[in-house]
């Protein structure tokens, strides 16, 4: 086992851990530690407890970023995934190109027609218009059925004929009223469900394939079984639920705010010249990709993936590894504690898993001898037993230091010493293969997943042990719980942020600024883009905001980025409640794949922008970019 230099252990903490680093509160990882998707979750923590949150008073004594929403209009997360009182645009999602695809469920407006339709998708994936909006609210307290109601015609609810056969708009104070009610499953990550007439058996509201009787796109959609493995196959029936917090108007106008604020602060960046060198190869064809942004919209995807091209052409062509920085968490984490950035405390690092077998080896032979009430003084001096003796704090986490993306599962979580000595050889099992494994983006492009793999396919394989975060009751599902938040940077200034609860993301809650800086916003659902927050996934996670940990946040964010001299990075922050000066880094990215939904393009035209009107600096630092002195 490696020691850490004297200046890394102040901090990291190699043989006992710190309960701070650098004058900060220590966190725990940030993965969610399953197998199971993120929906099969929830369904399973809050099917049985799942109860209203509680709407305690909000105080506005805070920070400027500190700005609630209203407790009145907290919603309610459903056992699916899906908040109640919110309103939703919905998809009617398909890979088939024989049917109504990628069209948004819409209502007339006048209030007056009978049935649903399927709007175009304008091209840009993202609904704008007030008529394709819908809210969700339950049939009756604790029941698994739902209303679907059009949110710009109060009266009205999604209901289906007596045949089962067509969705219908009624009056739901008429008697068909009874047939509304509908229940949700989900059917794939990033809010995708099926959506069932309760009182139809198993049949699915769907788009209709072209040929089907009667069936058209201007007739709306249909009720159809779902026969399992038959040709119509079950993605026909998949609906996509997107907040109309995400919605592309509002995103829009945020960015309208926020540009101004982003050329200012590229102004006064001083860029590392390894980014300036990215761009140099970068940027030519990012220009083209944007002057084509009427019939092809500038992507996050495309920036990304265009750093990632010119990250293994300088590597292939002069060496530089500066990319480590994101790439090796083991080289990530030497570099908080270069510049002195607050991170949870570091207690050990291996590069030879037979050090680690060893020593975790001889944790297991000194607990049973703890046992059996013999502790032999030959262990006394064992390294491995007095990380573990010494940790005041649990569960642990071994975090594999050449495996970032989140698909490898490269972070175990060891959740007690007495559980750690019960299951040694089933963490060394798990050792040895992530040893063996090595990063592959098998979910991304060709491009992306071409590049990234020379990156990483050269990175030196080890393993971190960490120290646990503090964490937070969810009041709705009775776990704890630990609260990260996801900022994206652009040059130096905080863009946005996405708050994750354990690392899950069914409904993603935006952190943003506000109108300005200083000011106090609260939530308004008629435009969440002047707020400091949209709506939020958990009712009882409002305390991140009335709180006043945003501003933490924003500033821990924008220094590690300055310190980089990175244009563009996602930092990951933890937070604790009651520790509003308290949020400590986790991790940072340089190729993020979290999903930006409305948010994408205007990112990735904030982050171009500046590269294009050579507003910025180049600094002259001659260290790699994790090097910094």
């Amino acid at each position: 086992m490696s020691r850490r230099d004297s200046t890394y252990a102040e901090r990291g903490a190699v043989r006992v851990p710190h309960e701070t680093a650098g004058s900060m509160t220590p966190f725990w990882g940030r993965r969610s530690f399953s197998s199971k998707a993120p929906h099969q979750q929830l369904l399973e923590q809050l099917q049985e407890q799942l109860r209203p949150p509680k709407s305690p008073s909000m105080s506005r004594t805070g920070p400027h970023d500190a700005s609630p929403r209203d407790a009145s209009v907290q919603p309610i997360l459903t056992p699916n995934g899906l908040l109640t009182d919110t309103d939703y645009f919905i998809q009617l999602y398909s890979g088939r190109r024989d049917m109504c695809t990628h069209r948004w469920l819409s209502v007339d407006k006048s209030c007056s027609a009978s049935s649903p339709s399927l709007s175009a998708d304008p091209g840009n994936g993202w609904p704008s218009g007030r008529w394709q909006r819908w809210r969700l609210s339950r049939a009756a307290a604790g029941s698994s059925t739902y209303y679907i109601r059009p949110a710009s015609c109060p009266r009205l609810s999604l209901a289906f004929t007596a045949a089962c056969s067509r969705p219908l708009l009624s009056d739901h104070a008429a008697p068909q009223a009874a047939r509304a009610g509908w229940s949700f499953k989900p059917a794939g990550q990033y809010s995708q469900f099926h959506v069932t007439a309760r009182s139809c058996g198993r049949k699915l509201l769907s788009p209709a394939p072209v040929g089907w009787p009667g069936a058209t796109c201007e007739a709306g959609p249909m009720l159809l079984i779902d026969r399992k493995n038959a040709t119509l196959g079950h993605q026909l029936h998949t609906l996509r639920f997107i907040k109309v917090d995400d919605d592309r108007g509002i995103a829009e106008r945020y960015f309208a705010r926020q540009q101004p604020l982003v050329l200012a602060a590229a102004r006064r960046f001083v860029v590392h010249p390894y980014f300036a060198r990215l761009a140099k190869l970068s940027v030519p064809l990012l220009r083209q990709l944007a002057a084509k942004s009427a019939e092809r919209p500038l992507k996050y995807e495309h920036m990304v993936t265009q750093r990632l091209v010119a990250m293994h052409t300088l590597l292939s062509t002069a060496g530089a590894d500066d990319y480590r920085v994101e790439k090796d968490k083991c080289e990530m984490y030497r570099f908080f504690n270069r510049s002195g950035l607050p991170y949870s405390a570091i207690l050990a690092e291996w590069h030879d898993p037979r050090a680690m077998a060893a020593e975790l080896t001889q944790l297991r032979v000194r607990n049973a001898s703890s046992r059996a009430s013999s502790r032999a003084s030959s262990h006394a001096s064992s390294h491995a037993s007095s990380v573990f003796e010494a940790a005041r704090r649990w569960p642990l986490f071994l975090k594999c230091c050449h495996l970032t993306q989140g698909s490898m599962q490269s972070t175990r979580p060891l959740r007690s010493r007495e559980w750690l000595a019960k299951h040694t050889d089933e963490v060394l099992q798990w050792a040895a293969e992530k040893f063996k494994a090595r990063a592959d983006d098998k979910w991304r492009a060709t491009k992306w997943r071409t590049a990234g793999n020379a990156l990483t396919a050269v990175l030196r394989p080890g393993f971190l042990l960490q120290s646990p975060a503090h964490l937070a009751q969810l009041t709705e599902s009775g776990e704890q719980a630990v609260f990260e938040l996801k900022v994206d940077v652009v040059w130096g200034r905080a863009y946005i942020a996405a708050l994750l609860v354990n690392n899950r993301f069914p409904q993603i809650t935006w952190a943003l600024r506000g109108h300005s800086e200083g000011a106090a916003v609260p939530y308004d659902p008629s435009d969440p883009s002047g707020a400091f927050h949209t709506a939020l996934e958990w009712g009882s996670s409002h305390w991140v905001f009335s709180e006043g940990h945003m501003p933490c946040v924003w500033a821990l964010a924008e220094r590690t980025a300055r310190a980089m001299g990175a244009d563009q990075v996602r930092i990951d922050i933890f937070v604790a409640r009651h520790r509003q000066e308290g949020c400590v880094l986790n991790e940072l990215s340089l190729s993020s794949g979290n999903p930006l939904g409305a948010h994408d393009h205007f990112l990735a035209r904030a982050w171009l922008q500046p590269w294009l009107s050579r507003a910025y600096r180049v600094g002259l630092s001659t260290l790699p970019v994790y090097g910094k002195a």
